[in-house]
């Protein structure tokens, strides 16, 4: 029987800290309580890699360590976690997206934007048409418009 590595929170910020995330994706699953905590931090660039990363391992966890970085104060954060919701495929995340699609940054928005190719992203046609009919750049409102002819 193969020993269960241990994934210390040091070995994790090492490997966000390398920018390699198919290095970082190697501590699977174990890595997730350490995501949670690093996006629950203050330093932006380390929680966008963070909430990422946690994308990538698309696994039991990744959703609850996304969610808490869609609710960053800060919109490097919530954009990370917009453009991670869409490596989801184990959890829907058509709820954070509905939430991160009203968001006042346009970053944040062009990246849930990006990630809206869910399964279940009918359910996000309120938003779609608001951005396309609404949203202040121009480029964001033609994708909605895109986006929405794909539905």
């Amino acid at each position: 029987m193969a020993k269960r590595r241990r994934i210390t929170k040091k070995a994790v910020v090492e490997a966000l800290n390398a920018d390699n995330y198919a290095a970082a994706q190697e501590l699977g699953v174990a890595a997730l309580p350490h995501l949670r905590k690093i996006v629950e931090e203050d330093d932006m660039l380390m929680a966008a890699k963070a909430a990422y990363l946690a994308g990538l391992l698309d696994a039991k966890g990744s959703f609850e360590v996304i969610e808490t970085a869609s609710k960053s104060r800060k919109p490097a954060v919530r954009a990370a976690a917009a453009a991670a919701a869409g490596k989801l495929t184990a959890t829907n995340p058509a709820p954070l997206l509905k939430r991160l699609l009203r968001s006042k940054a346009p970053a944040v928005r062009r990246w849930a934007l990006r990630s809206t190719r869910t399964p279940d992203a009918e359910t996000l046609r309120p938003q779609l048409v608001s951005i396309k009919d609404h949203d202040e750049a121009m480029d964001l409102r033609k994708s909605a418009r895109n986006i929405l002819k794909g539905l």
